[in-house]
């Protein structure tokens, strides 16, 4: 699924998605929902993306899986996207990152649950004044989140994150501490 609402690329403006099936408008608010995407052979290698919008929207209780290890591919990917809220999905078996922010500011990442990919599990680049939390994260062979050139993402908290061997810190770039919860090898990222 592709959505620009630039009209240039995609296969979709918002306009268009709102008479599908799987997105809904309410009260102003673009909502897509319930879907379980096979990102497996998807011509964009990704299982979402969202670019060039404004409009306010959510993306909500999705299971994505297998999207590609090429770049941008995520299970989501945002680029050039303001005041999007990603919530409460389950990504899984995603080769480079479960969830991709370019240029992309003003966004929600909450309540997500991601399992196995293979770079990053949240990977946010040269986004602004996003927050992160929330999000269950295990699995990740490198980086659970990764914040690179973006100022002004400081509300990334609460995320929990399973190391599998080397405890690589939540947020880099960002969290100055961590520690794991009393019992436990999941770990709890917070700033300073």
């Amino acid at each position: 699924m592709h959505i620009d609402d630039s009209g240039v690329s995609g296969n979709y403006t918002w306009l268009e998605a709102k008479d599908e099936p799987w997105c809904n408008f309410r009260n102003g608010i673009y909502i897509i929902e319930n879907l379980t995407i096979d990102a497996t052979d998807s011509a964009t290698g990704s299982g979402i993306i969202i670019e060039n919008s404004i409009v306010v929207f959510i993306i909500r209780n999705c299971s994505i899986y297998n999207s590609q290890f090429d770049v941008p591919d995520a299970g989501i990917l945002l680029n050039n996207t303001y005041n999007g809220t990603i919530i409460n999905n389950n990504f899984y078996n995603n080769d480079k990152r479960a969830i991709f922010l370019e240029n992309s500011d003003n966004n929600t990442i909450s309540g997500n649950y991601v399992n196995n990919s293979i770079w990053a599990g949240i990977h946010l680049q040269e986004s602004q004044n996003n927050t992160i939390s929330g999000n269950i994260i295990e699995n990740i062979v490198e980086i659970a989140v990764k914040i690179e050139n973006s100022d002004d993402t400081a509300n990334c908290n609460k995320n929990c994150h399973k190391a599998l061997g080397d405890g690589t810190p939540i947020c880099e770039e960002v969290v100055r501490n961590w520690a794991p919860f009393p019992g436990s090898d999941t770990f709890d990222n917070y700033k300073e």
